[in-house]
């Protein structure tokens, strides 16, 4: 393998993946990650993205929330990083709806549904929109 800078998924089965990213190989040796602290059950992850000419704020967050939201709903919220990825965990099976939001900035409301308890659903792109 050459040295050099990859970006990273470490996957074991019933838990949600760990991602580590721009992580420098050495030439020769032994790569050691250091303590992963990997979470079991469902994540939902994936990128946002934003209008071209226009960053992604870092206070940019997703939201996910039950589709039938009653007055014990829980809600997950998590940052989304500086390139647009983001990452939930501890996700249950059911039919959810994820928006992201920055100020100025909203994303349509996506429709996910996870079906199975120890996998990850993943989203190639929630688009910010400027805010009306």
């Amino acid at each position: 393998m050459p040295a050099t800078e990859f970006d990273l998924t470490i996957l074991t089965r019933g838990f949600a993946p760990e991602y580590r990213w721009a992580v420098l190989v050495p030439p020769g040796r032994n790569l050691d990650l250091g303590p992963l602290a990997l979470r079991q059950g469902a994540s939902i992850a994936g990128w946002v993205q934003i209008s071209p000419g226009s960053a992604l704020d870092p206070n940019c967050i997703v939201r996910l929330s039950p589709a039938e939201v009653t007055d014990n709903s829980p809600v997950l919220t998590a940052k989304v990083q500086g390139q647009g990825f983001f990452q939930l965990t501890g996700v249950a099976p059911g039919t959810y709806v994820l928006e992201a939001d920055q100020s100025g900035y909203r994303s349509p409301k996506v429709p996910i549904t996870v079906v199975f308890p120890d996998s990850e659903t993943y989203l190639k792109g929630v688009v910010l929109q400027r805010a009306p």
